[in-house]
């Protein structure tokens, strides 16, 4: 882990304080922490969408994702996109995701550029050196396709705008 002067949070630049090794080893254990907690949301989200598509055998609509959402309390898109990133990723790219590289991709970076498709964010996953540039690579590659799109003939279908942050 390098602790640098410098710390980018939100895309803003601030300036960072020292740190006794203390302090550093708190840092660590925190980050630790928070990292078991990115990978069991991504791993859980898949399940969940893996459950579903399994219940169904990809025979659901509307009418299924606001039944399970009354139940459980889960926003029909969100179930939508658990399914779609089910049928988009597999077991092996989720372990690849949680603990194949230097960092965790969190479950809201699988859905919000989830039209760029699975390759893009795998290959996007293996070349990033650090969270920060493998979002901003796949927001620089989303809105790349949404300008292509753009300049289609009208009446072509553009590709769905993320529904959240991209963190």
């Amino acid at each position: 882990m390098n602790f640098s002067n410098t710390v980018i949070i939100n895309d803003t630049e601030l300036e960072e304080t020292s740190l006794t090794k203390e302090e550093e080893q708190l840092v660590r254990e925190i980050t630790e922490l928070n990292n078991a907690i990115t990978k069991t949301k991504l791993r859980t989200n898949f399940k969940i969408g893996q459950k579903i598509n399994n219940f169904y055998e990809k025979e659901y609509g509307q009418e299924s994702f606001k039944k399970i959402s009354v139940h459980t309390g889960i926003n029909t898109n969100t179930l939508y996109k658990m399914c779609q990133s089910a049928k988009e990723f597999t077991d092996d790219d989720i372990d690849l995701f949680c603990d194949g590289g230097d960092f965790p991709v969190a479950y809201k970076h699988i859905k919000a550029f989830l039209p760029l498709g699975r390759d893009v964010i795998m290959n996007t996953f293996v070349s990033a050196a650090n969270q920060q540039e493998f979002v901003s690579t796949l927001k620089t590659l989303h809105k790349s396709s949404r300008q292509s799109y753009e300049n289609c003939p009208q009446g072509t279908k553009s590709p769905e705008q993320p529904d959240e942050q991209f963190g």
